[in-house]
């Protein structure tokens, strides 16, 4: 990587959403990106692992007061360089909504550090126009930055921002960014925003009405040209029923625990969101390609976090050689509403990976309803139970390492 290890955490999570009306559950994938170079030993096992779509199809308007509507459920569609889709939906003044959006591109395209999607959601009041790419997350050690909101992939940095006021937009209510943090090649990308009522309907934000979210693409001059699939997952979660007191909100994932062992049970992991197997905790054992990301699904109820860690194999070289690139392995999760999870337990969530045996992780809170209130940090995403999705990422340069084989992880899974 010629930008260095600028690896984002894949935290993450997609809540099991009912197709909307109409959906195909086995969708064929929209038109992709470029192919893996010609002779490449991979290119056969990566197309045949590309991401599986589901939805019903739409098109996203080029201006906000032509948005299609949507309703909760999961679409797909496909966007170009530079290029913003507008989407509308109609919320009341109680219920929490996610939207969340997933890029995935052809793995090891080009793509250059900061391409990647900006996310937009406003209360529609005045908005027109185009959005643009605002994430405000801070930079981190690692190359990430960070926000309330989040967008994660293999090398991805993400941002956001809510309640913010935008000339000809409307209110901001939330935004969130998702951009490669490398320049080795394409991998999957997923951000996600939320209308989180406030418990005194002080904005716009907190009220019912008409809600525009706008995709933007930022892609560079030498990048991949190719029009990326997407694939948008709307759900929304009710209120809970009066009289109800929920449990204080956990921000802390307490002290770090040992890490899971046994005997591994083999999984191969699903190309997303739509065909993740279901794990739980214990040993489990795949195999990934440069490039490739694995998704895993698991079930967290009230009360519980999840901590996990992901053991990259070593990939043997001749006596005496150096390793001839330095890639990176990833570990993400996301949480019902496919929102991008923060790690909250100081684990590694990116390592370096130049052949030699590498583990990333990560732990959440414990879930609680009361965490959606808590602004930034990693408990703000962890507010509903439900599936939960675990995202393993090896970077593309790896196949100068692999050779086109894949490379075996063992994933130790602990729920408490």
């Amino acid at each position: 990587m010629s930008a260095g290890l600028l690896v984002l955490l894949l935290a993450g999570t997609a809540l099991a959403l009912a197709p909307a009306a109409g959906a195909a559950p086995n969708a064929p994938s929209p038109p992709t990106g470029t192919a893996p170079p010609a002779g490449s030993a991979r290119a056969p096992q990566l197309r045949s692992g590309t991401y599986r779509f589901a939805g019903t199809r739409t098109t996203g308007a080029a201006q906000a007061a032509q948005a299609p509507p949507l309703v909760p459920g999961t679409y797909t569609d496909t966007i170009g360089p530079g290029q913003t889709r507008w989407y509308a939906v109609r919320l009341d003044g109680v219920s929490t909504a996610d939207l969340s959006v997933t890029a995935a591109p052809r793995p090891g395209v080009a793509v250059a550090y900061g391409d990647g999607l900006e996310l937009t959601l406003t209360a529609a009041g005045t908005a027109a126009g185009t959005a643009a790419g605002t994430g405000t997350g801070g930079e981190t050690s690692d190359g990430t930055s960070s926000g309330t909101s989040s967008g994660t992939s293999s090398g991805i940095s993400s941002g956001s921002g809510t309640g913010t006021t935008v000339r000809d937009r409307g209110t901001t209510c939330d935004e969130a960014s998702a951009h490669f943090g490398q320049d080795e090649g394409a991998m999957n990308v997923t951000g996600a925003v939320s209308r989180i009522p406030g418990q005194h309907q002080l904005t716009d934000c907190d009220r019912a009405g008409r809600f525009l979210l706008a995709v933007h693409r930022t892609s560079a001059a030498g990048s991949d040209r190719r029009r990326w699939p997407l694939e948008l997952a709307y759900a929304t979660e009710a209120p809970l029923p009066p009289g109800t007191v929920p449990a204080a909100a956990r921000t802390d994932h307490g002290p770090a625990t040992a890490p899971v062992t046994g005997t591994p049970k083999d999984v191969t992991g699903g190309t997303g969101f739509n065909d993740a197997p279901r794990v739980g905790p214990g040993v489990w054992r795949d195999r990934l390609l440069p490039g490739q990301t694995r998704y895993y699904k698991l079930h967290l109820g009230w009360g519980q976090q999840l901590s996990y860690d992901a053991d990259f194999a070593n990939e043997p070289l001749p006596p005496g050689a150096l390793p001839p690139t330095v890639s990176f392995a990833a570990a993400s999760l996301y949480a019902p509403g496919r929102l991008p999870v923060r790690d909250a337990s100081n684990g590694r969530t990116s390592a370096a990976y130049d052949g030699s045996p590498v583990s990333v992780g990560l732990g959440t809170v414990p879930v609680t309803w009361t965490n959606r209130w808590v602004p930034g940090g990693p408990a703000q995403q962890v507010h509903s139970a439900g599936d939960y999705w675990i995202a393993l990422g090896l970077g593309p340069d790896a196949a100068r390492l692999a050779r086109g084989t894949p490379v075996g992880v063992v994933l130790r899974v602990r729920v408490s």
